[in-house]
């Protein structure tokens, strides 16, 4: 019987044990290395991801729990990393918006857009910075805006806020005609929406706010304010002020 097929095949082992040898021998202390740091890596890695998702808990739970502007300002300074921040930022922008303090909404909506570009409310605190225009009187810039806004998202669920903004900016420009037509597209459009609504409101009484406009009522002059002239100054009331007595001589 021949064994020559199993002498070769052990002839063949041996040789590779021989070769792995040769090879650990050469570079078993580099993949030992690498072997580490790998091993290093993946623990940091599991390390940052429990700490990144304590983190976003605690933003979460912090963003709950805000009742002030102050403790949204505190999550985003403390928190910017997570997905509370930009929530928080725009929370601050509104309240200030509501507060009446329109350069305050603008600052934060900025540093929403310089911070979130690519957020998906991103286009919310754009359209908020142009309300934010309109409320503090830059209304050419605000029409711009708001006409911008709806060629790039005419589909967007703000459009129709963002159309009632623009007619409403026209209006105040005293381009009656322009805000016209923008109402009444936006009645045409059969959109049952609370925009679409508001834009019929407006419509009705277009007419009398262009007269009004191009009519102002003539300004009442300023009365002249009466003087309350203290008592200890007030002149003396004639034959009030008794006479003086030369006694006669020799008394």
């Amino acid at each position: 019987m021949n064994t020559e097929p199993t002498h070769v095949q052990t002839d063949s082992g041996l040789e590779d044990i021989e070769k792995l040898q040769h090879f650990w021998n050469d570079h078993g202390t580099k993949i030992t290395i690498v072997v580490a740091i790998i091993a290093v890596a993946i623990g940091g890695s599991n390390l940052y991801k429990r700490r990144q998702q304590g983190r976003i808990a605690d933003a979460s739970a912090q963003l709950a729990a805000a009742r002030n502007a102050e403790d949204l300002e505190a999550l985003v300074e403390s928190y910017g990393s997570t997905p509370s921040a930009p929530l928080a930022l725009l929370q601050l922008a509104k309240t200030a918006y509501d507060g009446g303090d329109y350069a305050r909404a603008q600052e934060h909506y900025e540093a929403f857009g310089s911070h979130y570009a690519r957020h998906e409310l991103a286009d919310v605190a754009r359209l908020g910075l142009i309300h934010c225009r309109e409320a503090r009187g830059e209304l050419q810039a605000a029409e711009e805006g708001f006409s911008a806004f709806l060629a790039d998202n005419p589909k967007h669920f703000l459009a129709g806020q963002a159309s009632l903004g623009q007619a409403r900016c026209l209006e105040q420009l005293g381009r009656f005609e322009d805000a016209r037509v923008a109402y009444e597209n936006m009645v045409a459009s059969e959109d049952e929406s609370l925009w679409s609504g508001r834009a019929a409101e407006s419509l009705e009484g277009l007419a009398d706010r262009e007269e009004l406009y191009n009519n102002p009522p003539p300004v009442a002059a300023p009365m002249m304010p009466v003087l309350d002239i203290p008592g200890a100054i007030t002149a003396p009331v004639v034959g009030s002020v008794e006479p003086i007595i030369i006694p006669a001589t020799g008394e």
